[in-house]
């Protein structure tokens, strides 16, 4: 909580084009969460072994399951977080614009 306050406080310190530039980077980060989020399948449950029947246990299989549950909702919280974020920013950013075409400078 405090370094979302943190972080809006450095928000509202930035001019447009820093804003924007800072945006754009969060945009990407949140991409980039989405994508290792999608992948946590493949790194849980895609086992590549000739005998599986012999190797994979059932605890190999909840503790799998629990891993990928706790990693999952860490990512979410994560991207949470970032949706927040860049919903924010966007609504600073269109304020700041209207701002700037109507002559208002901050």
């Amino acid at each position: 909580m405090e370094s979302e306050i943190a972080n809006i406080e450095f928000i509202n310190s930035l001019d447009t084009q820093p804003l924007l530039n800072y945006f754009r980077q969060l945009a990407r980060e949140h991409a980039h969460l989405e994508k290792q989020r999608s992948l946590l399948k493949s790194k849980y449950f895609v086992i590549i072994q000739y005998n599986i029947a012999d190797t994979f246990t059932t605890d190999n299989y909840h503790q799998r399951v629990n891993s990928y549950t706790k990693e999952f909702e860490e990512f979410t919280e994560r991207i949470e977080i970032k949706n927040r974020q860049l919903s924010y920013i966007s609504t600073k950013l269109q304020h700041l614009i209207q701002n700037q075409r109507n002559g208002l400078y901050f």
